[in-house]
């Protein structure tokens, strides 16, 4: 099984972390046909016996709640109980004001009495084994498009929706409704969990998941009621299913999951039925905020 690292990736090196059971003799094989597969050939492998709980552990001690976006908070499944979410909005307001120069103080105070005029919103979750914990860039560039948009009464489909925290995050902004699916078996089972534990205030009718890539039967119908289709996952599975991306009747689209060098391909294979809105970037990694040409 794969544990993804969601942390952010280094110029240097980056390190992919794989849990096999504990007799796997082949293990290292099967560690060296994947990265040369996928064209890795300069790299190393450390082998490390580990306990269940202690990796288990190790996460849970470093994932922490944190606000990700102007109204959601994160919170891990372990903490639902015991954290309030007003010191998140305290906390964020001092480093504002603090990081501001002198000349830009006034304009800190003034985003900062604006954010004290809404309420922040939990969204608990337990990402497991599914892609979404919200420290990816492309997680956080998505919620905050969610969140500057308001989708209030949208029809949302979710395209690898992973953990499901673009769903969720939608819903509790106010979506109407979300489809979502994952080639990933975990994806599902981690998608029906994490929406139970924020019920109420959603209802487990809001949230349809499927097991399933753009080949879903219910897509295309689904596509024909959508208002918006949101995709965090990577230019080269949107190029390749850009037809099934185009068509139904939803005007607007966010894709993302695009490193800043594929965006200008991706932005083209779509014009000109569709026009770029706006683009919002993150370490290395965008999300292009796309409408349908009338």
């Amino acid at each position: 099984e794969v544990l993804y690292d969601e942390s952010r990736p280094s110029v240097e090196h980056a390190v992919l972390m794989l849990y096999f059971p504990l007799h796997a003799e082949a293990a290292a094989l099967q560690v060296q046909i994947l990265l040369e597969a996928v064209g890795i050939g300069d790299y190393g492998i450390q082998e490390k016996q580990v306990a269940k709980t202690d990796y288990l552990l190790a996460y849970q001690e470093h994932y922490r709640s944190f606000r990700i976006s102007r109204r959601l908070v994160i919170v891990p499944s372990w903490e639902k109980e015991s954290i309030e979410l007003s010191q998140f909005r305290s906390a964020k307001l001092s480093d504002q004001i603090e990081a501001a120069e002198a000349a830009e103080a006034a304009e800190a105070l003034n985003e900062a009495e604006a954010d004290a005029e809404f309420d922040l919103l939990a969204l608990y979750l337990d990402p497991g084994l599914a892609f979404g914990t919200g420290k990816h860039p492309t997680t956080e560039l998505c919620l905050q498009f969610l969140d500057d948009l308001k989708p209030n009464g949208m029809r949302i489909v979710d395209a690898g929706a992973g953990s499901g925290i673009l769903s969720l995050g939608a819903l509790l902004l106010g979506a109407r409704s979300v489809f979502a699916f994952d080639i990933d078996g975990n994806a599902l089972t981690a998608m029906r969990q994490n929406l139970r534990m924020n019920c109420p205030p959603l209802v487990e009718g809001q949230l349809s998941a499927h097991h399933g890539g753009f080949d879903l039967p219910e897509l295309e119908r689904e596509l024909e009621h959508a208002d918006l289709l949101l995709g965090n996952i990577t230019a080269g599975v949107i190029l390749q299913n850009q037809n099934v991306i185009m068509s139904g009747s939803h005007r607007r689209m966010a894709l993302s999951g695009i490193l800043s060098e594929q965006s200008d391909r991706v932005v083209e294979a779509f014009q000109p039925a569709w026009r770029l809105n706006r683009m919002l970037t993150n370490d290395g990694w965008v999300l292009l905020d796309m409408e349908r040409v009338s």
